[in-house]
């Protein structure tokens, strides 16, 4: 499997209970095709709506995703809800939100939290950072955010998960704050 660096901790969660080894790319459905070319890896996903799947073309295919979704549920005999909640059920919910702000100031909010790390932020304790693509503060209880300044225009992506919704919009509220500070 491959995703890229603001997916959803619940496919590493999914990887590791079937085994699977998971690549992280930088954001960007180009270099999880990429990857894809180069390595034997059966799905790969990113944020905007895109999955590739091995042997058909590299590149995402939102009809191919959905016959697969389709199947799924003819073979479970189940709706598509129902099997989210069976997911979610076994490893818990995850919510997802991200906002873009249009600000001169993306590439110095990115580089201020380089220099400036914090130990807690939205009063959660940062677990650990990460820098493959953005500023990404991660959280003891699995939520994380990340500052990620566009390459092409004057806009800072704030990409946040949480385990509950009230803590997705603190945190996502806290990012826009320090972002527009």
């Amino acid at each position: 499997m491959v995703k890229t660096f603001n997916i959803s901790n619940l496919i590493d969660k999914l990887c590791a209970k079937y085994q699977c080894k998971l690549h992280v790319t930088p954001i960007g459905f180009k270099y999880v095709a990429d990857l894809m070319l180069k390595e034997d890896i059966v799905l790969g996903g990113e944020e905007s709506g895109g999955m590739g799947i091995k042997g058909f073309i590299p590149e995402r295919d939102g009809i191919l995703a959905g016959l697969h979704l389709l199947e799924l549920m003819a073979m479970e005999r189940k709706t598509l809800g129902q099997i989210l909640d069976e997911l979610m059920a076994e490893h818990g919910y995850f919510y997802y939100d991200r906002i873009d702000l249009h600000t001169t100031k993306a590439q110095s909010t990115v580089e201020g939290l380089k220099k400036n790390p914090p130990t807690t932020f939205a009063g959660k304790k940062v677990a650990r950072i990460e820098t493959l693509d953005g500023y990404k503060l991660i959280f003891e209880d699995e939520g994380w955010i990340l500052f990620r300044a566009s390459g092409t225009e004057p806009l800072l992506r704030i990409y946040t998960e949480s385990r509950n919704p009230e803590d997705l919009k603190l945190t996502l509220g806290e990012g826009e704050k320090l972002a527009l500070s």
